[in-house]
């Protein structure tokens, strides 16, 4: 076993490059909705009607990786106001890592508002004037109007809530959110499914025992696209063979590249149990050192 460590540390530190899944990356902006409220001032939401508090929500799409909104307000019920982020964003949305927020405009306001970005399963206590939570860097208080940033999508589903905080004064407030989602395209998309195809081929033959067969499918695999549960299969074959370093060469290459590619613990287990099916069914007891070593490279969830 000392032996066997001592192999594969040597041989884990000479592996500089793994073959990583390359993916093609765009970005698009997804509309959240835009919404407007007119906001009573507190006293006649006290002692007349309406409410000095509003909120919308949305659900954030999985692959967002930043996210904004805007606001303004203006006097009166009735009006009209184009903050015109979506259109704003498109720029943005080439490259995100050069999008500010101070790139973007926004319409003058005129009544200071607080505007609260909050998981939506806060929006009741929000609404009913109770304490609720919020994100700080989410949330613009006592602004007349603003543009707020988010890399964080705070939760699946949020809320944007609005209050006007003015004892005597309506305010209209107008409001717009656009998230920018990241849209990914495994490239080899094709050689890597074929790639999968054979190495599910080799995993059935070794189970049943054809290990000539099983290696062979490894090699197609192996031809297509270098995937690392694929090497782990191939390194159980050559151990059958009593080709101990050809196996540890094998291992040490899978290992390596699965820790960079998909789905690393289930491909771990699955060279594991492969390995503990030989040394049952070959009597191979030596096999409890590579199935130790697995194990000492598994990731703790």
């Amino acid at each position: 076993m000392k032996k066997l460590l001592l192999t594969l540390a040597f041989l884990f530190a000479g592996i500089l490059h793994a073959q990583e899944f390359e993916y093609d990356v765009s970005y698009d902006t997804v509309s959240l909705g835009k919404r407007d409220f007119y906001l009573n001032s507190i006293t006649r939401a006290t002692y007349l009607e309406g409410n000095t508090r509003a909120f919308y929500g949305f659900a954030m799409p999985e692959n967002t990786i930043k996210w904004f909104y805007s606001f303004t307000t203006q006097k009166g019920e009735s009006g009209l106001a184009n903050l015109n982020l979506a259109a704003q964003l498109a720029s943005i949305a080439v490259d995100p890592t050069l999008g500010t927020t101070g790139s973007l405009n926004v319409p003058d306001g005129v009544a200071k508002v607080n505007v609260y970005a909050m998981q939506a399963w806060q929006s009741s206590l929000f609404q009913e004037g109770g304490t609720f939570m919020y994100s700080n860097a989410g949330s613009s208080l006592g602004s007349p109007q603003g543009v707020i940033e988010l890399n964080d999508r705070i939760a699946n589903n949020v809320v944007i809530g609005v209050e006007n905080t003015s004892q005597t004064e309506g305010v209209h407030v107008f409001v717009e959110a656009v998230a920018i989602v990241e849209n990914k395209v495994m490239k080899n998309r094709d050689a890597i499914e074929k790639a999968f195809t054979y190495g599910q081929l080799a995993v059935t033959k070794l189970d049943y025992g054809q290990y000539d067969l099983a290696k062979a499918y490894c090699d197609s695999s192996l031809a297509l696209y270098e995937l690392g549960w694929v090497y782990g299969t191939k390194s159980v074959c050559h151990f059958v063979m009593n080709q101990d370093g050809q196996a540890t060469n094998n291992l040490v290459k899978g290992i390596e590249l699965m820790k960079v590619q998909e789905d690393y613990n289930a491909n771990i287990k699955l060279i594991q149990k492969e390995f503990r099916l030989v040394k049952k069914r070959e009597k191979r007891k030596d096999a409890q050192q590579y199935i130790d070593m697995l194990w000492s490279h598994r990731f703790i969830e």
